[in-house]
């Protein structure tokens, strides 16, 4: 018995451990696609809406972590619940993002961006619980190699489509990358099944 309440505190343990990377991998992310929009930003309007983007979209990501991590429901109920509350969370902040930000900043600038950005970026939102459920569904080392990966090709694809399209492409890039490394979790966890 005991070592039946042993193993499942490590595997909650690790499941923790997998979603805090998971997040941390989300930050650096975001680095790299402020970081590429540095060079287009001579007015400091970029940069400011992206933050401002940024902080919309993790804010629903940190909820469906802490969701996966701490809810006892099943996997399926946990990935149903989840996409569903980001797929209507998407579909608000797609309508309503430039009244949110209203609350941040007054600059029209940054405004216009944060609703053009918005719009790009918050079409993988309803990808993260897929995202969550198999970072914690497989075995850290796995997750970890994972997530390098992720933060490694959306480095790469933004760096090409910045070379090829320009602004667009920066923003663009983050999509594409969220699409591809959930296809990349389906693939390499084919035997991840919703117990």
């Amino acid at each position: 018995m005991n070592n039946m309440i042993f193993v499942k505190k490590y595997i909650k343990k690790n499941n923790l451990i997998n979603l805090l990377i998971f997040l941390i991998s989300e930050l650096i992310c975001f680095g790299i696609t402020s970081f590429n929009l540095l060079k287009h930003d001579s007015c400091q309007i970029y940069i400011s809406g992206i933050f401002i983007v940024q902080f919309f979209y993790f804010i629903p990501v940190l909820l469906a972590s802490f969701y996966f991590g701490l809810s006892q429901k099943t996997q399926k109920k946990l990935l149903i619940y989840t996409t569903f509350f980001l797929i209507f969370d998407s579909i608000i902040l797609h309508f309503f993002t430039k009244q949110l930000a209203m609350l941040l900043t007054s600059s029209r600038g940054v405004l216009n961006f944060v609703k053009y950005s918005a719009k790009i970026y918050f079409i993988a939102l309803p990808l993260i619980g897929f995202q969550t459920f198999f970072v914690k569904k497989v075995a850290m080392k796995k997750s970890h190699f994972l997530v390098l990966f992720r933060i490694i090709g959306l480095f790469f694809i933004t760096f090409i489509f910045k070379f090829c399209f320009g602004l667009k492409g920066i923003l663009y890039s983050w999509p594409l990358s969220e699409f591809i490394w959930t296809l990349l979790f389906f693939i390499k966890n084919k035997n991840c099944r919703l117990i």
